[in-house]
């Protein structure tokens, strides 16, 4: 082979190189009869290219080895090593391991430099058998001073493998071109990459492992070019490509710049266990940077610590279960610019304080931003500052499950102040799990609680101009606090799952009309208190405390045993609907309020009243006050109108017409007892008394003026002229 056609490959102009060449032997580099082949021979090759063919060569403690670059593998089928335990080793040019064939390269100790660094990249020799080749450190130092890549080209593989000492880069690229395959496995010591960590980069495929050690990724911006600021990973998201990173174990990785997980290409974040700290900046999760970027992003984390200021899944999918705890200090947008979810089925989520909110889903970004978040199983939310759901785009809530906790608010369909040109809409579809928060906020949005418990001190409309619905599918609405208005929505809907609003010991009071074909089940100590025109056709139950019925004319007091229904006006005798629909239990009732010989009767099984009025008596007993009857009593209950045996009377009064004599007198009309009676009679000689011939019970008085409930005016009359007459009335019992 000519060595000529390494040119355009190689910095080198080949004018000074040697090269090792030994099958099967390894020594030290300081053995000059090693180095047999090239332009010089039996030479150490410091300050000139050294290629290792085959065979090895070791440096150790005290030993200098500063070859201009260092090339292990040329033709196929070649195997070479290097191993260092110690010494200094550098190269003011490229190190190559594995340009063909299998090469291996061991650092145990002392330290090394580079200015590029290429773990498996074919060279036009490997005969299409590709390169494979392989970086070992256990311990020392090594450093790549530009840009290390690992795995290059179609046939390039190459790992990288630190379990000890330091490994640094200005920029790494793992997995680069189409075709090429590289791997980085760090479970010990220090790895620190000064600018960015591309892991898949313009068509390759890069995975890096994470099981122990500390990944230190600066991110600084400029280093290479001016205006540069590839962020501090970029995990296939340069180029259409495929890259991986796995954090496990003990690993930690401190990201002083932002991250980007897939977007140009599909990435994926993987996280089992060990500290991922987002120093600043977000972790970005599918990039839209580009509109044709066609990749996603994926983050699954089951183990282990996120610790970042922002999360923000643009086009890409987070996944938090198992023992996982993200703890995102500032906020989380879900489909910020484009398609974005957030499952959380598991592990703990601690959102942060930003004044934009703890999360923005489809809140943030563009118009056509689409965002969902799940929470089920066992997963955890601590949202210590709002959520909103939905404004600028459309978002979704899912709660089936787990714990959401907010000293906040969650906002429904977004509608800032003076912001006029909003459109999208919020949806939160809650089928189990607790969700304890401030208030809900019902702006463009639609809450549907279908199991579950939602604990809130009230749930708001506070958008006239937008349509709020609330509806009632099953689950629980639970009062925190007391309120006068609790549940306010432009439509409250009990469907056929029917609504439980549990007070605990609060009172609480809904002015809006219920309205559906499900029921009501109130629970808790405290007063619910319905004020609204309900019409919803299911049953009503009250487990506990008092549901109370505000109704124009009555208030009715429902507890699990008793009905108690007060009316301001006496209501008048028919069907009167307490409840929309039927009432589950048989309670005790009672009413205040219904007219004199006025009886209600109260039908469970239609919620309603029916009234009827009979004509009952008042005893000379109860008139009385238990006295004994004597004339003088007997003649003041049955005339006169008083109310009691102390109370005043209004005399008869006699007078005189054209054609008789007419005394007039309050009669009492409503006495129980039968044998009761006042006629009047005359006489003419005082001696023996008649009944009056004509109408002796007298004749109703068209003078209705002071007549008392119970009594009514009578005239009692007897004719003018001889013989002479008295009249008198005469009262029996």
């Amino acid at each position: 082979m000519g060595l000529s056609l390494m040119v355009g490959i190689s910095n080198s102009t080949f004018a000074q190189y040697t090269v090792w060449n030994n099958p099967g032997i390894t020594n030290s580099f300081t053995y000059a009869a090693g180095w047999n082949e090239g332009v010089v021979t039996n030479t150490v090759p410091n300050g000139i290219e050294a290629y290792l063919f085959n065979g090895g060569i070791t440096v150790s403690a005290g030993e200098s080895f500063t070859p201009s670059q260092l090339i292990m593998g040329w033709d196929a089928g070649q195997a070479s090593t290097y191993t260092q335990s110690g010494g200094n080793a550098s190269t003011s040019g490229q190190t190559r391991v594995g340009q063909a064939g299998t090469n291996v390269f061991t650092m145990i100790g002392g330290t090394y430099s580079c200015s590029d660094l290429m773990v498996g990249w074919p060279g036009m020799f490997s005969n299409g058998e590709g390169a494979n080749g392989t970086l070992n450190q256990t311990g020392g130092n090594f450093e790549t001073r530009a840009v290390a890549y690992i795995g290059l080209l179609t046939g390039g593989t190459g790992s990288l493998n630190v379990s000890g000492g330091t490994n640094t880069t200005a920029r790494m690229i793992v997995g680069w071109n189409a075709g090429g395959n590289g791997t980085i496995n760090l479970s010990g010591g220090n790895k620190v990459v000064r600018e960015t960590s591309f892991v898949g980069f313009d068509g390759g495929t890069g995975t890096l492992n994470i099981s122990g050690g500390t990944y230190t990724a600066t991110g600084t911006a400029g280093l290479f070019l001016p205006g540069e600021n590839f962020g501090s990973f970029r995990i296939a998201d340069f180029g259409n490509n495929s890259g991986t990173v796995n954090l496990s174990g003990t690993g930690v990785v401190n990201a002083a710049n932002y991250t980007a997980v897939g977007g140009w290409g599909n990435g994926t974040l993987n996280i089992t266990g060990g500290t991922w700290n987002q120093l600043s900046e977000e972790i970005l999760v599918g990039d839209v940077a580009d509109p044709n970027w066609t990749g996603r992003g994926e983050v699954n984390q089951s183990g282990g610590t996120v610790n970042a200021t922002e999360i923000v899944l643009q086009k890409g999918t987070y996944n938090l279960n198992g023992t996982g705890v993200v703890n995102a200090s500032s906020y989380t947008f879900v489909g910020d610019r484009g398609n974005g979810t957030l499952n959380i089925s598991g592990g703990v989520f601690n959102a942060g304080t930003n004044q934009l909110g703890s999360f923005r889903i489809a809140d943030s970004g563009e118009a056509t931003a689409v965002g969902t978040m799940s929470l089920s199983g066992s997963g955890v939310v601590n949202a210590p500052s709002y959520t909103s759901v939905g404004g600028l785009g459309t978002g979704t809530l899912n709660i089936s499950g787990g714990t959401w906790n907010s000293p906040d608010d969650i906002v429904l369909g977004d509608r800032p102040p003076e912001v006029t040109d909003w459109t999208g809409t919020g949806v939160v579809n809650q089928t189990g799990g607790a969700v304890n928060a401030r208030a809900v906020f019902l702006q463009a949005g639609t809450y549907n609680l279908k199991g579950g418990v939602l604990a809130v001190a009230a749930v708001g409309d506070t958008k006239l101009e937008a349509v709020g619905v609330f509806n009632f599918d099953g689950g629980t609405l639970q009062a925190t606090g007391n309120h006068d208005d609790f549940l306010m929505a432009d439509t409250v809907e009990i469907k056929s799952g029917g609504a439980i609003i549990d007070t605990q010991t609060n009172n609480v009071t809904i002015a809006k009309g219920l309205s559906g074909a499900g029921g009501l089940t109130k629970k808790g100590a405290g007063i619910l208190t319905l004020a609204g025109a309900n019409t919803y056709s299911g049953a009503t139950k009250v487990e506990a405390g008092t549901l109370r019925i505000q109704a124009v004319n009555f208030t009715a007091d429902t507890t699990a045993t008793t009905l108690t229904v007060a009316f301001a006006a006496a209501p008048a005798d028919g069907q009167l609907a307490i409840f929309p629909g039927a009432l589950n239990g048989n309670p005790t009732v009672s009413f205040t309020g219904l007219a004199a010989g006025q009886t209600g009767v109260f039908s469970p099984l239609s919620g309603k009243v029916t009234f009827t009025t009979t004509s009952t008596g008042v005893s000379f007993s109860s008139w009385s006050g238990g006295q004994t009857l004597t004339p003088d009593l007997l003649g003041k209950y049955a005339i006169g109108g008083a109310s009691g045996p102390s109370a005043s009377s209004v005399r008869p009064v006699l007078t005189s017409t054209g054609g008789g004599v007419t005394l007039s007198a309050l009669v009492r009309t409503n006495s129980d007892a039968g044998s009761f009676a006042v006629i009047g009679e005359y006489s003419t000689n005082l001696a023996s008394w008649s009944p009056l011939t004509n109408n002796p019970a007298g004749t109703p008085s068209a003078n209705t003026n002071g007549v008392p409930e119970g009594f009514q005016r009578k005239d009692f009359t007897v004719p003018s002229g001889a013989p002479k007459m008295f009249l008198r009335l005469k009262s029996s019992l």
